[in-house]
């Protein structure tokens, strides 16, 4: 940790990867996407994410539901594995709601947090508080609202809001003691899982470390930006074999990869470095990305190879942009194992 080195060596079975980086890197990324996966369930899509409205759809927030010591044993783990990335300075994707953060810094949440991760929940609280503004009064509440004091968690299980919620109806004169316990809920229903990983993150990092972050700046630390910025790429770039940023191949190149959507820029960046974030400044960079140039009879024929110990892409002198395009995408799409190191010691045939 005190080099800010990478604190264990990756040996992936049946692939001859040597790891100099590239699989390092590599099994971060695999780790981050294992423990946001639906298998594990350790997190899952917020609300937003579910019914498909309001902001932040594509986040994930702690499953309510894994809160046995085995569960906040992984999460605690989660913590660590997080306490490392930022030692390390290496950036782990995850993705999750603003809520998370600023619960695990120890902020304040409020109202506008909810909406962040649910705002059919708050457009709903809002809506009874303020049921008299539809013309609703004490005598016909009954016959327009008919609920107890439950809420549904994130993961989809009913909670009673007080003891025997469930046989409580919400009336004229209760019904903002109710919005007040239901978004209180809400804005909570994660804080076992956020304190173990709290603790987590406590056990390789300083706790004090923590006040000189905001809630932003502590996600962009352990996470990285998840939008891939070329220009920012181009300036961290190098040239070899014969390429310049002058050459017509290496114009297509970023042109293509201007055109990529978001999900293949992340790709891209898997391909030649193993992780998927780019690091947050230049002066970040433990080696600049190389492009050099792969001499072929034929270019047209093969597809970019890549070192990703090294962030470096052998690049055929295609053609075409579209041919570019073309070999790049089934590249960076298709091509999953780092096997480049392999020697085959028996023959095989295709």
């Amino acid at each position: 940790f005190r080099n800010k080195q990478q604190p264990f060596e990756v040996t992936y079975v049946n692939e001859g990867a040597q790891d100099s980086g590239g699989p390092y890197r590599d099994a971060l990324s695999q780790i981050v996407t294992e423990v946001q996966g639906s298998v594990l369930a350790l997190f899952i899509p917020a609300a937003n994410a579910t019914n498909n409205v309001g902001t932040y759809r594509d986040k994930l927030v702690p499953n309510p539901a894994r809160c046995s010591p085995a569960d906040l044993d992984m999460y605690m783990w989660i913590g660590r594995f997080m306490g490392v990335g930022l030692r390390t300075r290496d950036l782990l994707a995850f993705n999750l709601a603003p809520l998370f953060w600023k619960l695990l810094i120890g902020n304040s949440v409020n109202r506008h947090d909810l909406d962040d991760i649910d705002i059919l929940c708050g457009q709903s609280l809002d809506a009874i508080v303020n049921i008299d503004r539809e013309g609703v009064d004490k005598d016909s509440f009954s016959s327009v609202i008919d609920l107890t004091f439950t809420t549904v968690r994130a993961d989809g299980k009913e909670i009673d809001l007080i003891a025997n919620g469930a046989s409580i109806p919400v009336t004229w004169n209760n019904r903002r003691e109710y919005a007040v316990l239901v978004e209180q809920f809400k804005l909570h229903e994660f804080d076992k899982q956020i304190q173990a990983i709290r603790r987590g993150i406590h056990s390789v990092i300083p706790p004090q470390i923590f006040k000189i972050f905001t809630w932003d700046e502590l996600e962009v630390r352990v996470c990285g930006k998840s939008d891939l910025d070329i220009e920012f790429l181009k300036l961290n770039t190098i040239y070899a074999g014969g390429y310049s940023a002058e050459s017509p191949t290496i114009k297509m190149l970023w042109e293509v990869m201007s055109e990529m959507s978001a999900e293949d820029k992340t790709l891209f960046l898997r391909f030649t470095t193993g992780c998927t974030r780019l690091p947050l400044t230049s002066e970040e960079f433990n080696v600049k990305f190389k492009i050099q140039l792969k001499v072929y009879s034929n270019p047209d024929k093969y597809l970019p190879e890549a070192h990703t110990c090294f962030f470096t892409l052998d690049l055929p002198k295609f053609s075409t942009k579209e041919t570019l395009r073309e070999k790049l995408l089934y590249a960076i799409r298709e091509c999953r194992t780092i096997d480049t190191d392999f020697e085959v010691e028996e023959e095989v045939e295709f």
